[in-house]
């Protein structure tokens, strides 16, 4: 592996230079946040970004939002003549619609979809090929509900123009299927409105993964099924091994920088092996390997994003530590003359990059750098022959990689996208291109690269291009409110904050005074803690103390003086309960008795008074077993103290009936005999035995 530099201003001066990049910055985390955003979470599950220009990201209380070129991905309504930002530019992020079940997001090059906890999809965008999937061409920039059989909806995935998606036992597509590319059937429609089943040979369950884009692909277990215009064929992993995961290239509003009109030399996926090798093939050549490195310690690929200059990323190592790795491919192809196409003059080879060029070279398995031109020969006249490229087979050499740590000391959870920076075979200038996302497994989103339409959201101008870790969609904490506004002098108060990205929390202060320990919210929009003690009383404000600032509620709470302790004043067991009665307590404290609540020991059952006679019943209690009884006054401070253990008790209830064994009948009597009966709870001390009619009768002890 070969560790990540950072560049000079005299480098990153000679790349703006060369290549008309945006200012290069190695950039820490924002410290200025972004604007306020109501409602944003602090915390996120998953992220989408293809490159097009439209990012969206689930957040972990189940919201999807979405930033970026402000058009119809973006799932929200918008129109320049009422002020929203113009077609085009950057818009911040915002929420996609008001529902709160989302599951899993997918954006596309001009349309999105969603999946959400019923199983439905909703899609939103451009769809002029039925890319929407609900019966019509009719573009839509707020979300719209897939249309289907009524069953659930599973895996989905995204190309330019179509869409693709699983249900329990079969793959159903809508959209553009030119040349098969979606669904290879015997209807090449460039227009599918309505999801379309595909009856192949490839066993689908609600398991299978699908993607697709550059190819199109499915994943069942260890296997993996590509379509290449001409059918889902399996794709054979190593001997010894299976596949683990895959990522399919999501060719989205831009390609290579190199041969854009050349298909084949652009990587169209990689997957991970089960004994942790990557390996890649191009988008219509299966026989193209090329295998990400020598290592074996992969755990998983991402080039879903078109990056220009197509960098593969992913991540390596051991689960609890992950390093981030991308390799470049640029530069790697491989050559062969052939007789020029009917009408078009492709790409050449200009002569002073071939002979004797140590750039060049026409073997199959030498990397190599060259420039070309398109339809003109290189001093501008129509040339006879033309030099078809592709992708170079073999290992991409670790010279060709870079590693980045993860983010903030987290452990990433997903990374997506690509980012590369620094010189590849054949060149000798400085290049940077590409943007990379990473999740932390504690929910947080970092950002590198560039930000032309605001994609990035790390507080930093969108011109500039970062080449380290920013956090990104970051803001100030805030506290809006608290569920109490007294606590007790004595401490240990259950106390829950409201407020936002209450998240990273590095201290937390009740009048000044440190709290332990907290708890964050999952979305960053409450923190719990217990209230420390305070030997005065009186309002105090609360302060949180975060990475990205402090957050402060001045008078938050009001310290008092709890409830003295009630007396027991009656225990009265039952069948499976006890009712227990007290008196109220000698001082109320600073506020006014609401309720009381008596608890019994063992087990911990209790019941709660709040009006009428001091006393209540506790349920669930085992009969003949011993306890013993408390009682605590509760008022708007806080709990009191607890009463003194009552006296033990059992609770119980009558003997079952005994059953008669024998009879024996003699001269004016008869005597009697049965077995002991259950005395559920209480012991027995006494039998009555009496014989009807008549009513004589008889009694024993014991």
């Amino acid at each position: 592996m070969r560790i990540k530099k950072i560049i000079t201003t005299l480098l990153a001066t000679i790349s703006l230079l060369a290549g008309s990049l945006p200012v290069l910055l190695s950039a820490a985390p924002a410290s200025a946040a972004v604007t306020t955003i109501p409602n944003l979470p602090a915390r996120w599950s998953s992220i989408s970004s293809p490159g097009s220009g439209t990012t969206c990201a689930l957040a972990t209380n189940s919201t999807i939002w979405c930033w970026g070129k402000a058009e119809g991905t973006r799932g929200v309504t918008w129109d320049a003549t009422k002020g929203d930002p113009a077609a085009g530019t950057a818009a911040g992020p915002k929420q996609v619609g008001t529902a709160y079940n989302w599951v899993a997001v997918e954006v596309g090059a001009v349309h999105a979809c969603a999946k959400n906890s019923l199983n439905e999809l909703w899609c939103w965008g451009k769809n002029g090929n039925g890319q929407l999937g609900n019966g019509s061409t009719t573009d839509s920039q707020i979300p719209v509900k897939v249309k289907s059989n009524n069953k659930p909806w599973y895996s989905f995935s995204l190309s330019n123009a179509g869409t693709c998606a699983i249900q329990s036992s079969s793959l159903w597509c809508w959209g553009n299927n030119t040349g098969n590319w979606l669904l290879p059937d015997s209807a090449a429609d460039s227009v599918i409105s309505l999801p379309r089943s595909y009856a192949g040979p490839v066993a689908i369950t609600s398991e299978t993964e699908v993607q697709i884009g550059a190819v199109s692909a499915l994943k069942t277990g260890g296997k993996v099924f590509m379509n290449i215009a001409s059918g889902f064929n399996e794709l054979a992993a190593p001997q010894g091994s299976s596949w683990a995961n895959m990522s399919v290239r999501a060719v989205g509003s831009t390609v290579s920088n190199l041969l854009a009109f050349n298909p084949t030399f652009e990587v169209g996926i990689c997957l991970t092996t089960s004994i942790g090798a990557a390996i890649c093939y191009t988008r219509n050549d299966l026989n193209v390997q090329i295998l990400v490195g020598r290592s074996n310690d992969w755990l998983s690929m991402s080039i879903r994003q078109d990056t220009p200059r197509e960098p593969i990323c992913g991540t390596r190592g051991s689960l609890s530590n992950p390093t981030i790795s991308c390799f470049s491919v640029y530069g790697l192809a491989r050559t062969s003359e052939s007789s020029p196409l009917a009408g078009f003059n492709g790409y050449e080879a200009c002569p002073n990059l071939q002979a004797g060029n140590p750039n060049f070279s026409n073997s199959s398995s030498t990397p190599f750098f060259a420039h070309y031109q398109l339809f003109y020969g290189c001093g501008g006249s129509l040339k006879a022959g033309y030099v078809a490229l592709s992708l170079w087979a073999g290992i991409i050499p670790e010279a060709q990689s870079l590693d980045f740590q993860s983010p903030s000391g987290s452990r990433v959870a997903q990374v997506v996208g690509g980012f590369f920076q620094g010189s590849v075979t054949g060149q000798t200038e400085y290049n940077t291109w590409g943007r990379m996302y990473a999740i932390t497994t504690d929910g947080q989103i970092y950002v590198m690269g560039d930000g032309k339409f605001g994609e990035r959201q790390d507080g930093l101008d969108n011109g500039v291009v970062t080449d380290s870790w920013a956090a990104a969609l970051v803001q100030n904490p805030a506290i809006t409110s608290t569920d109490r506004t007294s606590i007790p002098k004595s401490g240990g108060a259950q106390v829950t904050l409201s407020g936002s990205f209450l998240v990273g929390v590095t201290g937390v202060t009740v009048g000044g005074v440190s709290v332990a320990t907290w708890t964050e919210g999952s979305d960053g929009t409450s923190l719990k803690f217990t209230s420390p003690a305070s030997l005065s009383g009186g309002a105090v404000g609360v302060t949180v103390t975060t990475s990205a600032g402090v957050a402060s509620l001045n008078n938050a709470f009001t310290y008092g003086d709890s409830p003295s302790a009630p007396s027991i004043t009656g225990i009265n067991p039952i069948d499976g309960a006890v009712t227990i009665g007290w008196s109220a307590p000698s001082t109320a404290g600073s506020s006014s008795v609401t309720s009381y609540v008596a608890s019994v020991s063992p087990g911990g059952a209790t019941c709660t008074w709040t009006a009428g006679p001091l006393n209540c019943t506790v349920s669930g209690l085992t009969n003949g077993t011993t306890y013993r009884a408390t009682v605590r006054a509760f008022s708007a401070v806080g709990p009191g103290v607890s009463s003194t253990n009552s006296a033990s008790f059992v609770p119980y209830k009558a003997p079952s009936a005994p059953p008669i064994v024998s009879l024996s009948p003699s001269d004016g009597q008869i005597t009697v005999s049965w077995s002991p009966a259950t005395n559920n709870g209480s012991a027995i001390t006494r039998y009555d035995v009496e014989a009807q009619p008549g009513g004589n009768s008889c009694s024993t002890s014991g």
